[in-house]
C-alpha cells in the first residue's frame, strides 16, 4: 500500500513540474515538453529517454532529473531514481521536495530506514528555515506599516 501511494504522489506531482522547463527556453524545454506529454500518455520509458535528452543538453537543469526519477520509480527502477533525486539535491540543496522523494524510496522501497530517516530530518530542516524566514519576513512588513 505505502508503495502505491509514493507512485501516486510522484505522478501527481510530475504534472506540476512539467509546466516549466529547464533554463530560459530552447530544446532542453522542447525535451521537457515531450517527456511530459509521454509520461502523461503512460508511455514512461520513452518519456526517460526525453528528460534524458534534456539533460544532455543542459546538465543542471533540476527538473528533467526530477522527472525522469519520477519515471524510473515508477518503472521499478529505485536505484537510478534515487540517483537522480540525488544529482537534483546536488544541484538545488536547499529544495525539500527530492530530499522527501528519496526518503519515501529508502524506507518504502530499498528498506533503508537510517537513509530514509536522515533525509526527511534535512527535509523538515529546509522547511523550518523556510518557515523562520516567513515569519521574519512578516514580522519586518508589519514593522514597516507602523
Amino acid at each position: 500500500m505505502r508503495q502505491s501511494f509514493c507512485v501516486l504522489l510522484l505522478v501527481g506531482v510530475s504534472v506540476c513540474l512539467g509546466l516549466s522547463g529547464c533554463g530560459g527556453g530552447g530544446a532542453p524545454d522542447v525535451h521537457m515538453a515531450k517527456g511530459q506529454r509521454l509520461l502523461a500518455d503512460g508511455k514512461k520509458e520513452a518519456a526517460i529517454a526525453e528528460f534524458t535528452k534534456a539533460i544532455e543538453i543542459d546538465p543542471e537543469c533540476v527538473k528533467a532529473y526530477l522527472n525522469r526519477a519520477m519515471c524510473y520509480n515508477e518503472t521499478g527502477q529505485p536505484r537510478e531514481a534515487v540517483a537522480d533525486f540525488s544529482k537534483a539535491i546536488e544541484l538545488n540543496p536547499t529544495d525539500a521536495y527530492p530530499y522527501d522523494q528519496r526518503a519515501i524510496l529508502y524506507r518504502n522501497v530499498l528498506n533503508e530506514p537510517a537513509k530514509a530517516a536522515a533525509d526527511t530530518a534535512k527535509a523538515e530542516a529546509i522547511r523550518d528555515k523556510r518557515w523562520d524566514e516567513l515569519k521574519d519576513l512578516r514580522k519586518r512588513h508589519q514593522k514597516g506599516k507602523r
